[in-house]
């Protein structure tokens, strides 16, 4: 696993998984600029995105904070990146390595405290993954 701002290129990878932790509402700024700086070179590959928040995936309600993020900044990422696949992965959150801004944010969507990340449900996206690379 690599920082965004770490890779300059995809020579040498045959394949890509990205993701982002949700952050405002959108990905996080590094994340989003790699895949406006490797675009071309990750659409020749095949590449899986997922993005990590407390709340999960969307559930249709309106009032979900990421209901936005998945019709408009989410489609313009698979489409720069050409992936397959775009998943929300719940995620955790931990009040203690929180700033007072973001202690402000987080009460204000009501975002619950706490780890909410499903290991099965990840295995089993990986396992899915690896099935797909496995068959080409």
């Amino acid at each position: 696993m690599l920082a965004p701002d770490a890779v300059t290129s995809l020579e040498g990878y045959g394949a890509a998984i990205l993701g982002s932790a949700i952050y405002m509402g959108e990905w996080m700024d590094d994340a989003r600029a790699l895949v406006d700086r490797l675009g071309p070179e990750l659409a020749k590959r095949p590449v899986w995105l997922f993005s990590s928040g407390v709340l999960g995936a969307p559930s249709g309600a309106e009032d979900a904070p990421y209901a936005a993020l998945e019709d408009e900044a989410i489609a313009d990422l698979v489409a720069a990146s050409g992936a397959r696949e775009h998943r929300f992965l719940a995620g955790r959150i931990d009040a203690r390595g929180l700033g007072l801004g973001e202690k402000t944010l987080v009460a204000a969507v009501r975002a619950p405290e706490g780890d909410f990340r499903s290991w099965a449900e990840i295995r089993d996206w990986a396992t899915a993954i690896a099935a797909a690379l496995t068959s080409e």
